[in-house]
């Protein structure tokens, strides 16, 4: 009887170690799925973010260029000029 129940428990340990490391193996290939899906989110959130602040960064470009222009006061006026005929 002793005997039997020794073996009983050496098999439950063994099934037991098998199931924790099925469970181990599935938790570890979900882990790596879902951080290799955040990572791809926030990478083509990045992407995105620099290619705005490219598009941020000519257009300030081109309003300091429009800026210049403006500063001379003969500039400004012909251009003004020009807007006016235009409207008129």
């Amino acid at each position: 009887m002793e005997t039997r129940l020794v073996s009983l428990q050496k098999d439950n340990a063994e099934k037991l170690e098998k199931m924790r490391e099925t469970v181990d193996e599935k938790l570890q290939s979900t882990l790596e799925k879902r951080l290799s899906q955040s990572f791809k989110v926030v990478s083509e959130r990045l992407e995105m973010v620099h290619k705005d602040l490219g598009e941020m960064q000519n257009l300030a470009s081109d309003v300091s260029d429009f800026k210049r222009v403006l500063t001379n006061v003969k500039t400004r006026g012909t251009w003004g000029e020009v807007q006016l005929e235009k409207l008129l």
